[in-house]
């Protein structure tokens, strides 16, 4: 019979492995691009890692809480159950009926902010985030599409939206190098299990700076108000499937004016009503969701689909082209 401390030691050696691992697969981190070490026949890490303003230390207890309340289950003291956590910080090796993952701490920058990104809100992520945490699958195999992967990242995605707080700017999946902004969808989405690929479908809407002085801008806010008529016609005999959005300014906390797509919900005495469809990149208060509420005259842009074609979207050709720099040069 293998005594207890034994038994604890065989464990603790275990997760220090693992951890040692890990970390070397990410000593590419530091590079512009997000690199990540292996071997060739070696398979890519299957983890959700997020990108923290400021560097944390994991509590063995808080963390076990945390994962018994994410996939409401009961975690054992007894390295030899079904389902056990164990470790020290920065690093505790999950044991779930014979599957292991691993949650652990950097307390530096996962990545270098030279990564492009034309989203303001991920440019700002990789500028301000100092550590990071993850939830790695530690299996040798993870066959895409597989049933297996599909329900390791069940667990991945629940322990990691459990995670969450206001200290997290992003969320990167090594695996397939998505950085997708900390939002309200995607913790939903992590929630319900999603895989990495069907993350792709959720609605992150880009987010742009163009002066407002752009001819072409103007241009498009002029003919988007000309037409109004045309949106409202086609919103009053919609059917019950059609969405039907409209951009608009927003003042933000900081006194900025951000212009922000929402999805239309009633148009009555010169007044457009709906819920925003993105978080602002500014201001917190303003998110996804959220109820809100246009005067008809500060309509920049309208936009729906009728089944065969879009309409609309007037500002989005202005807005690529405002950031074409070939573009710029010709219209100048």
């Amino acid at each position: 019979m293998i005594l207890w401390g034994t038994l604890l030691a065989l464990v603790a050696a275990a997760v220090l492995g693992a951890v040692w691992r890990l970390w070397g697969r990410r000593a590419g981190r530091g590079e512009a691009e997000p690199a990540e070490v292996r071997l060739p026949d070696e398979p890519p890490l299957q983890a959700w890692v997020w990108l923290l303003r400021s560097s944390r230390k994991l509590d063995a207890a808080v963390l076990a809480h945390q994962v018994e309340r994410a996939l409401d289950i009961v975690l054992s003291d007894d390295p030899q159950s079904d389902a056990f956590l164990v470790g020290v910080s920065p690093a505790y090796m999950v044991q779930l009926d014979g599957r292991t993952f691993m949650i652990h701490h950097g307390g530096r920058r996962y990545m270098e902010d030279g990564a492009p990104t034309a989203d303001p809100r991920l440019r700002r992520a990789l500028g301000e985030h100092r550590a990071w945490l993850s939830v790695d699958w530690l299996s040798p195999y993870a066959r895409p599409g597989s049933s297996e992967l599909a329900e390791a990242y069940r667990v991945l995605g629940r322990i990691a939206a459990e995670l969450a707080d206001e200290d997290c700017l992003a969320l990167y999946n090594p695996a397939t190098r998505q950085l997708l902004p900390h939002h309200a969808r995607l913790l939903e989405q992590l929630r319900h299990g999603a895989l990495p690929q069907e993350m792709e479908g959720v609605s992150y809407v880009p987010v742009y700076q163009v002066s407002d002085r752009d001819a072409r801008l103007q241009a498009a806010v002029e003919q988007a108000r000309a037409t109004w008529p045309r949106f409202v016609m086609a919103f009053e005999n919609r059917r019950d499937e059609q969405v039907f959005s409209v951009k608009g300014p927003f003042r933000t906390a900081s006194h900025e004016e951000e212009f922000m797509w929402l999805r239309v919900t009633a148009l009555e005495h010169g007044v457009i009503y709906g819920v925003l469809d993105n978080d602002s990149v500014h201001d917190p208060t303003l998110h996804a969701g959220q109820r809100v509420r246009l005067r008809v005259e500060q309509l920049n842009d309208w936009l729906f689909h009728d089944g065969r074609r879009m309409h609309g979207g007037f500002t989005v050709k202005a807005v690529k082209d405002a950031r074409n720099p070939a573009k710029r040069d010709r219209t100048a």
